[in-house]
């Protein structure tokens, strides 16, 4: 292994990044997306080189971190919309 695949880390730090940003309105979304689309190419990537390219942990770190939180955005995200139509609703019938 000569060198670390760079999307590798740009996976994993996205998503690292994505984790505070899913607590906040479901927007590490924005983050966690992008971390599981490079986490999967560059485990592809390397995987094809016959693991000639380091990072394939963190590759796949960063691809399963980026599908937990993205979960995780997705939940929140329904939930606060439920809350607003329960608000709505309540609103509506007083």
């Amino acid at each position: 292994m000569d060198k670390t695949h760079n999307f590798a880390i740009i996976s994993l730090v996205l998503g690292c990044i994505s984790i505070p940003l899913s607590c906040m309105y479901g927007i590490g979304v924005f983050v966690s997306v992008p971390a599981i689309y490079l986490g999967w190419r560059a485990k592809k990537e390397i995987l094809e080189s016959g693991m000639k390219i380091g990072g394939y942990n963190l590759a796949l770190a960063g691809y399963i971190i980026g599908i937990v939180t993205t979960a995780i955005s997705g939940l929140y995200f329904i939930l606060l919309v439920v809350i607003i139509v329960l608000a709505i609703v309540s609103a509506a019938s007083n």
